[in-house]
């Protein structure tokens, strides 16, 4: 048995994407500092769907297409479920365990750039009270294949910006980029997560 987590003195706790098809066990006891330790209780476990977004994998990453002196929105996004890639630049925590608190669920982006040159915002936003306090890097493709037969070649990948922390008061995050910061006609790809130390959602 792998010890999981331990809650102390709280009446329930929460998972997040326990791995399929796995039989779990739990442990009850009383807590002795707090008097009584043996009693009648109820035990209730409750489970909610969960989808892993294709866009989890770089390979399959979200594509935004050409933007051209327009705005391009991913809506409805959540990284709730999402993992982490073997290799993946810029991830912390225990690559085998998804509910350590240094685990970074990340979600990819591409879009490439057009051949005019100009201005660019880049933007994670809450869309509940649900913060994914979000911070994302950018990547700029070397032009040869990001991925092959699949599997994520991480050395075609450079990275460019990163967006550092969110806002402490309303989790946001954005990035302001001058036009030489991109080059012409290029893909990049953005990786987005929640922070470690704020409330990932």
């Amino acid at each position: 048995l792998t010890k999981m987590s331990t809650s102390i003195g709280l009446n329930n706790a929460t998972f997040s994407c326990l791995d399929n098809s796995i039989w779990y066990y739990l442990q009850v006891d009383g807590n002795d500092a707090g008097g009584d330790d043996v009693g009648p209780f109820t035990l209730t476990i409750k489970h909610e769907d969960a989808t892993i977004p294709n866009h989890d994998m770089v390979c399959y990453a979200y594509d935004l297409g050409t933007i051209v002196n327009t705005t391009s929105t991913a809506p409805n996004q959540n990284n709730i479920c999402a993992t982490e890639e073997i290799g993946e630049p810029n991830v912390s925590g225990n690559y085998y365990d998804i509910n350590s608190i240094g685990y970074d669920k990340t979600l990819w982006y591409r879009f490439r750039s057009p051949a005019q040159i100009g201005d660019w915002t880049i933007s994670v936003n809450n869309v509940s009270g649900d913060k994914i306090s979000g911070t994302f890097t950018l990547y700029q493709g070397s032009g040869a294949s990001t991925c092959s037969a699949g599997v994520p070649v991480w050395s075609n990948l450079t990275e460019r910006e990163n967006s550092g922390i969110a806002n402490v008061l309303s989790g946001n995050n954005s990035l302001s980029l001058e036009c030489f910061r991109l080059q012409p006609s290029t893909y990049y790809f953005l990786q987005v997560q929640g922070e470690d130390i704020g409330p990932a959602g």
